[in-house]
């Protein structure tokens, strides 16, 4: 079965990893955490129908619209490629190909094309690195979309499908560049796919808070000027140093102050 050939459509009761199905009534807070100790990168050939119905595509770019966007500039776009996009995409990663092996055989370039089949739903997520708004650097940009990406894939893993991102050298070619009309101050970044989980893999080993996290402590209560994490540090509240001061110690910050006291902005 083609990824475009579906007809019934798959809902999140179905989803036998669904959090509700295991641990029955949860509170909202705890089911979505569970959603994200649950959700699986899934790669498009594990992708199978059914696939997200329209309804649920628009519930999946409605939470991508709700990530964070610094100075409101939406940075990003979706482009997403429908049952008669497949082809012309296809043929796109075989010049892709074509591009980094001219000797490349017919059997790698049909393996190319058939990339393009994989996975019911598939949208290429494109960011916006320069524009009339210099003042937010690429770096947040990215970071917009990565919220964006995050959200649609709860999102698709709540309705009780599997999704996965997807990158490669395809990306940075001529051909589709040309093909999804990509800027010069535009970049694509990954594809996401979505479907149903034909096959499941096992799950990985997620890091721990201890493995990530570290703490960024103040040594003045201690007689010191230097930050770091030691004896006399307050791990408890975040402070800041007042070099004004004739006795240097340390104060917890205000709501919506940052360490040099002056009033921080939300992003969006």
């Amino acid at each position: 079965m083609t990824p475009c050939s579906h007809v019934v459509h798959r809902g999140a009761d179905h989803d036998q990893r669904s959090p509700m199905k295991h641990h029955g009534v949860l509170s909202a807070t705890e089911s979505t955490l569970e959603l994200m100790r649950l959700r699986r990168q899934t790669s498009p050939k594990r992708l199978a129908s059914p696939g997200p119905s329209e309804v649920q595509v628009r519930a999946l770019f409605e939470a991508a619209a709700q990530a964070p966007d610094h100075g409101r500039i939406l940075p990003w776009r979706f482009v997403q490629v429908g049952c008669e996009g497949r082809s012309q995409l296809g043929e796109a990663f075989a010049c892709a190909l074509l591009e980094r092996d001219p000797d490349a055989t017919q059997t790698q370039l049909q393996e190319a094309r058939d990339k393009a089949r994989r996975a019911p739903f598939l949208a290429l997520a494109i960011v916006r690195l320069e524009d009339v708004h210099t003042q937010i650097p690429a770096v947040e940009r990215y970071v917009s979309l990565g919220c964006a990406l995050q959200n649609m894939l709860l999102a698709a893993h709540a309705l009780g499908f599997g999704a996965g991102l997807v990158s490669g050298q395809a990306l940075h070619s001529h051909a589709l560049r040309e093909l999804f009309a990509i800027e010069s101050a535009e970049q694509a970044v990954c594809f996401i796919a979505v479907g149903t989980v034909a096959k499941a893999k096992a799950a990985r080993q997620r890091p721990t808070p201890g493995e990530i996290v570290s703490m960024l402590a103040c040594h003045a209560c201690a007689g010191s000027a230097t930050l770091g994490v030691g004896p006399g540090t307050s791990p408890e509240l975040p402070c800041q140093l007042l070099p004004t001061s004739a006795e240097r110690r340390c104060q917890p910050l205000l709501p919506g102050e940052d360490v040099r006291g002056s009033s921080t902005a939300p992003a969006d």
